[in-house]
């Protein structure tokens, strides 16, 4: 006999359900002729179709205090309405399956996952989810709904379905950060969780490019460039004619690049010819073949006309090698010799830019000194105009 489920029968005295020796619940159904009847369904399967039932209160057995007052009590006792046999078979009004239930798995929930992750790995998905200003929770019920459309939902209404994609792809970060710190901190070997290369594609999606394919870029870009009262600027042009004022540092890396700057701080130039006027200036880091500058208040100028110590200049050797001639350990020599020369020349840009920001700080210190003595001169002046 099929039935639908209308509601769960709660006991008039202690507001709860009532429970069988089966671990069964007295609910309310509707039969074929839509009429009401009592009948005991089991919990699982209550559990089914997304109702949460309250925790399970076992009541401790109560003595009468005198036989007189229990056959009272069953006298005024209203005759309990009639139970039918247990539900063989149970049909719910909303029988749709949702995916990733916490009481059972589906067949489903697997497929599920993959294409939950196909979704975020678009970058559109993926840079909203990485901005700080778009609301997070607009984004899930974006991806709810994309997989409602997939075949696959998640829920009943857009909200909840919102908060369990997130809450889903939450557990598979967690999942994915307690297998890699695992393998960082030398512990028992875990087993790889499942989708840890799909989460790994997503996490090292923007991986950064080596300095020799930035450099090969580079040299193919032509930008004509006039800042004013910007911080950073970064060049690597062949011809690049730029006019900068107030700006604090440079970084030039271009065959010709006549430039003329005022009021800068650092200036780093790797150019074969680069002739420069600079006024005003602390710091000029040159390191041309033939570099004629012209310079006034400048405090501090560093020659190195040997291309060899240029911090941005391409490694000697080429690790992408197609010579089939090369055996096995040549090629892994000049792969480790690329690798040295690229390590020096990041460790020779390290120790310049600390030189910079060194000469920078002192530079600060130098000025706070004197704002603090033009301030004492001013209280000073004061104070003697008011004694006289």
């Amino acid at each position: 006999m099929a039935m639908r489920f209308k509601s769960i029968f709660l006991d008039p005295q202690t507001s709860q359900p009532t429970y069988n020796n089966k671990n069964e619940v007295l609910c309310e159904v509707l039969l074929e002729g839509k009429s009401t009847a009592l009948a005991y369904v089991p919990a699982a399967t209550i559990r089914s179709i997304g109702i949460i039932l309250p925790k399970r209160i076992r009541p401790k057995p109560q003595v009468p205090d005198n036989s007189q007052d229990l056959q009272n009590r069953s006298d005024n006792k209203s005759p309990s309405p009639e139970i039918i046999e247990i539900i063989e078979e149970f049909a719910s009004d909303n029988n749709t399956d949702y995916i990733w239930s916490p009481y059972r798995s589906t067949p489903d929930d697997h497929k599920a996952t993959k294409k939950f992750i196909e979704i975020l790995s678009n970058e559109t998905y993926a840079e909203k989810l990485k901005d700080k200003i778009t609301p997070k929770f607009k984004i899930w019920q974006q991806i709810s709904n994309e997989m409602k459309n997939a075949g696959f939902p998640v829920a009943e209404n857009e909200k909840e379905g919102g908060k369990k994609c997130d809450q889903k792809w939450r557990n598979l970060e967690n999942k994915y950060a307690l297998y890699n710190a695992s393998s960082k901190n030398g512990q028992l070997a875990r087993k790889k969780p499942p989708y840890y290369d799909m989460i790994y594609a997503i996490k090292n999606k923007n991986f950064k490019k080596s300095i020799r394919t930035l450099a090969e870029e580079n040299q193919n870009r032509t930008s004509p460039i006039n800042h004013q009262n910007c911080e950073t600027v970064v060049l690597s042009n062949e011809h690049c004619p730029v006019n900068q004022q107030i700006c604090e540092t440079v970084v030039l890396s271009n065959e010709q690049s006549p430039v003329n700057q005022q009021n800068c701080e650092t200036v780093v130039l790797s150019n074969e010819q680069s002739p420069v006027n600079q006024q005003n200036c602390e710091t000029v880091i040159l390191s041309d073949e033939q570099s004629p500058v012209n310079q006034q208040n400048c405090e501090t100028v560093v020659l190195s006309s040997e291309q060899t110590n240029n911090t941005h200049c391409e490694p000697k050797t080429s690790s992408n090698s197609k010579d089939s001639a090369l055996s096995p350990s040549e090629l892994l020599q000049r792969i480790t010799v690329h690798h040295e020369e690229i390590l020096d020349m990041q460790k020779r840009h390290f120790e310049e830019m600390k030189a910079n920001l060194k000469k920078q700080d002192d530079q600060r210190e130098e000025m706070l000194r004197m704002f603090a003595s033009l301030v004492e001169e001013s209280k000073r002046k004061r104070k003697r105009s008011e004694s006289d």
